[in-house]
């Protein structure tokens, strides 16, 4: 789970960095609860890979190339995919995020 108010607004900022244009900004008065609940039921429709590298890159600081050592290869059994992997499963999911039906359970979140 996600911690306290400030971190999920935090993180979530980071991440919207590149889901969200500028022309929005954060509401401080929303339901933490009901944020950290839009946000695992978005994660939720991801595959397992792509909720791994969202989790280490956004809320673990993680790099890529940190990434790719932690995850394990589908094709080998072993750990370690190299960061252009990472970096597609990166882009997978933020295209899956930002889709509209994702994306609209998160930006309730957001006033213009």
């Amino acid at each position: 789970m996600i911690g306290s108010k400030n971190d999920i607004l935090n993180k979530y900022k980071k991440l919207d960095d590149e889901l969200v244009d500028d022309q929005y900004y954060y509401d401080e008065n929303f339901d933490d609860f009901k944020l950290t609940e839009e946000v695992n039921n978005v994660l939720s429709t991801l595959s397992s890979r792509e909720k791994q590298v969202i989790k280490y890159r956004y809320y673990e600081n993680m790099t890529f190339e940190e990434i790719g050592k932690s995850i394990l290869n589908m094709n080998s059994g072993k750990y370690g995919i190299c960061s252009q992997n990472v970096s597609h499963i990166l882009g997978r999911a933020i295209h899956k995020i930002r889709h509209n039906r994702r994306s609209r359970k998160l930006i309730q979140f957001l006033i213009r």
